[in-house]
This record gives structure tokens, C-alpha cells and sequence, in this order.
């Protein structure tokens, strides 16, 4: 970057209120600040959504259904099962805290920076919300004996 941003970078990053979301555009990738801490972040495109998604035909996505003594009930017939992303403004009543917020506000109580967190997977039951993978689980949609949505590792097919 060019000493003009250098100095941008270090008068916001270091002297921004607490609560700021700085964020400074370096060509092909930004410096962002975080809880008080720098991140050099580089842009990437927020998934597309996956409709028509089934626990046999995920086999192609990426993800993958693991059966899950605390997990979400399964689908019924009639209910069509997608993944969805950009969800921060969708309310989800998380099992372990019985209270509704929205993905955003669980995500920033869970610490994930704000670039992350359009790039969580909501598991949608027809249109309701029913897990966000990597977060939790919807209280209406739990089941003792149930599944879990999860990302597959990069090295699985």
C-alpha cells in the first residue's frame, strides 16, 4: 500500500472508537479491524444457495448429513431442504439458550468477524431455518435422534 494508506490504516486502526468496523480497500484486499485487532482480509464471493438439497444427493455439495444423537429432526416428505447464505437477518431460537436473535447478532456473540459471517450455511426446511452449520440448531427442529448438516473437508469427494 502506499504511505497514504499506510497512514490511514494506522490512524484508524489505532485510534478508531472500540466498537468501529474500519475497514480500509488496499486494491485486492482490505485491512479490517476486528476486536481491536488488524486483519488483512481478501474478498471472496459469498456462496450461491443449493436448492433441492437431500442427505442422499449432498453427496455432490459441500456438505454432508452425519447422524447425531442431539441434532434436527428429519425432513418430512413434503418439506424441500436448501442451503442458504447471507442469512444474518433470519431469527433462529437456539436449543442451548431457549431465547430468538437474529444469525447476525448469534455470530457477533460468538466472536466471528463481520466479513465471515455471510458466509455461514442456513439449513432451511421449506423456509423456515432449522440449523446454521457451525453455529447451532433451532429449538422447534431438535430431535434426540436426529442429523447434522456438516461443511466437508476440503480433501473429501
Amino acid at each position: 500500500p502506499s504511505q497514504k494508506v499506510l497512514n490511514q490504516i494506522r490512524e484508524q486502526g489505532l485510534h478508531a472508537k472500540a466498537d468501529a468496523q474500519v475497514q480500509i480497500n488496499c486494491g485486492d484486499f482490505a485491512v479490517c479491524r476486528y476486536q481491536s485487532a488488524l486483519y488483512v482480509v481478501y474478498p471472496k464471493a459469498v456462496p450461491k444457495d443449493i436448492t433441492t438439497l437431500t442427505e442422499t444427493n449432498s453427496a455432490g455439495s459441500k456438505f454432508k448429513v452425519i447422524e447425531a444423537a442431539h441434532g434436527i429432526r428429519l425432513h418430512t416428505q413434503d418439506e424441500m431442504v436448501n442451503v442458504r447464505f447471507n442469512i444474518g437477518s433470519e431469527k433462529l431460537t437456539l436449543k442451548k439458550r431457549n431465547c430468538t436473535k437474529s444469525v447476525n447478532t448469534w455470530l457477533k456473540e460468538a466472536g466471528i468477524p463481520p466479513w465471515q459471517r455471510p458466509h455461514f450455511a442456513g439449513i432451511f426446511y421449506n423456509d423456515k431455518l432449522v440449523q446454521v452449520i457451525g453455529l447451532g440448531i433451532d429449538k422447534s427442529a431438535y430431535s434426540e435422534n436426529g442429523v447434522l448438516w456438516i461443511k466437508k473437508e476440503q480433501h473429501e469427494n
